[in-house]
């Protein structure tokens, strides 16, 4: 059927065009990270900045995977977990 033809011509657009032009760059600079303070500056980098909510849980997940690699174990810590000694 037409609609059905449609369908499948259509690309995805899960995330908009802006978030995937964002995507592409902070994987292009994860490319290139050599160590975790080149991680920390992608990390800083204005593009993952950029990134809304849905992406930047995306590109976190990379981010995450690339510190395991260096033997790092990035996560988001509480107040209270940061109060501890």
């Amino acid at each position: 059927t037409p609609a059905r033809r449609q369908a499948r011509a259509a690309p995805s657009m899960r995330y908009g065009k802006k978030q995937l032009i964002i995507r592409q760059r902070v994987n292009n600079a994860l490319d290139f990270v050599g160590d975790i303070e080149d991680l920390a500056e992608v990390i800083n980098s204005h593009e993952f900045m950029l990134a809304n909510r849905r992406m930047h849980g995306h590109l976190f997940k990379k981010v995450q995977r690339k510190a395991a690699v260096f033997g790092y174990n990035i996560g988001f810590i509480s107040d209270d977990e940061e109060d501890m000694p």
